[in-house]
């Protein structure tokens, strides 16, 4: 279960900084006045001017799909980052080199030998760490799970 958690760690990490890169652009073509579609900032943030509340041209459609978007982002970019501080809690557990061979071979996906490399350490010995960083994971992943609750309650207030 803790090798799966790291394996996600790794790939959230990279679709965390993709999603905050898109959300980056989107904002950007937001607040820029010359887009291909000929609206300001201004008429983009405008709320329908019907009584139904529905969108009564092709550009408020085109707005209101962007803001939708933006807003999906943000929610997906909060959820991976409470998944990433999972981790990063349970990981401030190990020591150095477990955790240098953690964050190298799960986030960086380097092979054993580039590990082994990296840390001036044989391949059996970085294997053999790990499985010791593994385990003391494994004890701590309860523990981490309710501080890491507790610390997001926290933050919310």
């Amino acid at each position: 279960m803790i090798k799966q958690i790291l394996q996600d760690y790794g790939h959230n990490k990279r679709v965390l900084e993709a999603k905050k890169q898109m959300l980056e652009q989107l904002k950007d073509k937001r607040n820029n006045a010359n887009r291909d579609v000929g609206i300001s900032s201004h008429d983009y943030e405008r709320l329908p001017s019907n009584n139904m509340n529905k969108p009564n041209s092709l550009v408020e459609h085109i707005a209101i799909k962007y803001l939708d978007l933006e807003l999906s982002l943000e929610k997906q970019i909060y959820e991976l980052e409470y998944e990433i501080l999972y981790v990063d809690t349970m990981l401030t557990e190990l020591n150095e080199v477990w955790y240098n061979i953690v964050i190298y071979k799960f986030v960086e996906e380097l092979t054993w030998e580039q590990v082994a490399y990296k840390l001036n350490l044989s391949i059996s010995a970085c294997r053999y760490q790990f499985q010791m960083a593994l385990t003391l994971l494994e004890e701590q992943n309860f523990s981490t799970s309710l501080a890491v609750d507790a610390h997001i309650l926290a933050s919310k207030n």
